[in-house]
């Protein structure tokens, strides 16, 4: 060999090494949006799952997810835009006992760009805190069926609280102490200024009688009272006669 050509083979081979360290660098990637979050016990909300490919084109992707199946339930799965989904064995899955999703799907044409693969909908079981994290058997394929997703995948974690007590109307009874309060403050007031016993006497002896009899009485006590008047005048001049 001369050695023109040994010195292309060096150079060839020079840029294999540069070359394969900066394909082994790409790395897709899976992630949660929202990861993270606060809900109550029985409310649904979505989680969405991006895949990143990161430089690669990828044409099958397959998300694994686990969550605690005694926080969380799954109700559906939606997936998003041109993905066909793979629905054989092992390759589509909701497990509410155990806490396991899977889904996969293959992108026509390749996914170059950030996509979101689909929607998980949870429904809270009850309270506490759950983190979503994708299994290691998760997968992101190129086209020669190499898996270059990352070993480092983002995790979600959610809490979750009991549901808060409507504020009670005010009752309607918190007005009735002031009322007796009042109502205490009253009554000794009117027994302050007492009746003369002996008015007391007439008006329980005259408040059951007709008003007429009543009229006829206090004309007897006019009359009498001038007859009175009358009689000590003519006293006072047999008097002065004498």
């Amino acid at each position: 060999m001369s050695d023109r050509n040994m010195r292309k083979v060096f150079l060839v081979a020079i840029g294999l090494v540069f070359l394969t360290p900066a394909a082994s660098l790409a790395a897709s990637n899976f992630s949660f949006t929202p990861s993270s979050g606060s809900y109550e016990q029985g409310q649904v909300f979505t989680v969405q799952i991006f895949v990143d490919p990161q430089g690669v084109s990828l044409y099958t992707v397959k998300a694994k997810v686990k969550y605690p199946a005694d926080i969380l339930e799954i109700k559906s799965f939606t997936f998003s835009g041109p993905w066909i989904p793979l629905v054989q064995s092992d390759y589509d899955l909701i497990d509410n006992t155990q806490g396991v999703l899977i889904k996969t799907g293959g992108y026509p044409g390749g996914l170059s760009s950030r996509q979101s693969l689909g929607t998980i909908n949870f429904r809270v079981r009850k309270a506490g805190s759950a983190s979503l994290n994708f299994g290691s058997d998760s997968v992101a394929l190129d086209v020669s069926n190499n898996n270059s997703l990352s070993s480092s995948l983002q995790q979600a974690i959610f809490d979750f609280a009991v549901p808060k007590l409507p504020a009670s109307a005010p009752a309607i009874s918190e007005a009735a102490p002031a009322a007796v309060e009042q109502a205490e403050q009253t009554i000794p007031v009117a027994l302050e200024t007492p009746l003369n016993p002996l008015s007391l006497a007439v008006v329980s002896v005259l408040a059951p009688l007709n008003p007429l009899i009543l009229l006829g009485v206090a004309l007897a006590s006019l009359i009498a009272v001038l007859l009175l008047k009358r009689k000590h005048k003519h006293r006072k001049i047999k008097i002065f006669k004498k």
